[in-house]
């Protein structure tokens, strides 16, 4: 037991023994509102001394509980100490050759990468443009055509902000904005459902299955576009 509970234990041993030597000589004069003055100074010593300690130790656990708080966001957006990068020609790479992922971009802005985040994420950006507009190219899935059209938006249009922030040639991104035109989308529709009725033909024996399976054609492709591209492209074919 530490020195200063010691000298409050005996504090409050002497103060109560006193008081309650004060009572015994004088309770027989005592009325309703003397007893509550008596108790009141009798709890005197508990209410100064004991309620502000709990009042520090609650206020100590919320600081502490806060720290906690702050701590888990702090190493959810962060990176560690062996999280070392290099750059090369506006290019980041990580010292340990892993992949940078996408929580790691805040730490790096904060870190004045911002220009080579850029860099790193325009080349992934037209990666990902080219592979996607090959699948779309080759394929005879109207389904795969549709999803890798959407996915193919996407990324053009991440392009684009690039492009509006004069990060990103504007006449470079005028070609990869031609790939997500209607007509060039219509031009690809055509090619895969040439390549999806050879395919019909090759497989199947019948003409009606052959239609049916043209009209599967339709059907997929009249759910993932718009209304207004299919009635002006397809309603006259």
């Amino acid at each position: 037991m530490r020195i200063p509970t010691i000298i409050k234990c005996i504090f409050f041993v002497l103060w109560y023994a006193w008081c309650l030597y004060g009572i015994i000589r004088n309770y027989s004069h005592y009325r309703i509102y003397d007893w509550l003055i008596v108790i009141l100074i009798i709890l005197l010593p508990t209410i100064f001394i004991l309620v502000p300690k709990k009042k520090k130790r609650r206020n100590k656990d919320i600081a502490k509980n806060n720290s906690d708080i702050s701590t888990s966001i702090i190493e959810e957006f962060s990176v560690t100490p062996q999280d070392q990068y290099i750059e090369s020609d506006k290019i980041i790479y990580r010292t340990d050759k892993k992949s940078i992922s996408d929580k790691e971009i805040p730490h790096l802005v904060q870190a004045g990468y911002e220009e080579a985040i850029v860099k790193w994420k325009i080349p992934e950006l037209t990666r990902l443009i080219s592979d996607s507009y090959n699948i779309i190219y080759n394929t005879d899935n109207p389904e795969t055509l549709c999803a890798r059209y959407k996915f193919l938006i996407e990324k053009v249009n991440e392009l684009a902000i690039f492009k509006q922030q004069g990060l990103f040639d504007a006449d470079t991104y005028k070609e990869y904005e031609i790939l997500i035109s209607d007509d060039n989308f219509y031009s690809l529709i055509m090619s895969c459902y040439q390549k999806y009725t050879n395919k019909a033909h090759s497989e199947l024996k019948t003409q009606k299955g052959i239609n049916n399976r043209i009209n599967k054609f339709w059907e997929t492709i009249h759910i993932n576009v718009s209304a207004e591209f299919y009635d002006s492209k397809f309603r006259k074919t």
